[in-house]
């Protein structure tokens, strides 16, 4: 019985660290990702949840290695099916899912990188409010800088201390 016991215990943790360990990727590997993003066709209601659609799922397992490229698809607008389910707007774009994979990725809210007065009407609006601020003129393009710039100073920290996740939150 304490052998049995053992091996799972064993098994878990080893299980664990895979699971947790992000795929070593090529740049050629990443642009493609980040070009299939249009190709998402359902969001997972629990981030931590595989199997939805394979297009998701490979983003998320190539972890911030994709950061860069999420990033600068902040800002395009080539409207694409909303893969949220219940679909929220008839409008979605490239631009809006990457950044829900992203923050996905990071595990941070939808709001977090937003403007505080968006994170405001977040409270009562919910993701509408995400909605309303990006629809705004030259949104996108400030969305994107403030991810360029928390990503830089977040990098940083990475390089210095060597840890991924604890940097990223």
């Amino acid at each position: 019985m304490k052998l049995v016991l053992f091996c799972f215990v064993i098994l878990a943790v080893v299980s664990t660290s895979i699971y947790s360990q992000e795929l070593t990727i090529s740049s050629r590997e990443i642009a493609s990702l980040c070009g299939r993003i249009n190709q998402i066709k359902e969001l997972p209601h629990d981030r931590s949840e595989k199997g939805i659609d394979k297009t998701y799922d490979r983003l998320r397992e190539a972890g911030t290695a994709v950061v860069p490229c999420l990033i600068n698809n902040i800002t395009k607008i080539e409207i694409m099916k909303d893969p949220r389910c219940p679909g929220i707007s008839n409008a979605t774009t490239v631009g809006d899912v990457s950044y829900f994979v992203l923050v996905d990725i990071l595990d941070h809210l939808i709001e977090d990188f937003l403007p505080s007065d968006v994170q405001n009407a977040f409270k009562t609006n919910g993701v509408y409010a995400y909605h309303e601020y990006i629809d705004r003129p030259g949104a996108r393009g400030e969305l994107k800088k403030r991810l360029r710039f928390w990503y830089a100073e977040h990098r940083e920290k990475r390089s210095s201390n060597g840890s991924i996740r604890s940097t990223f939150q």
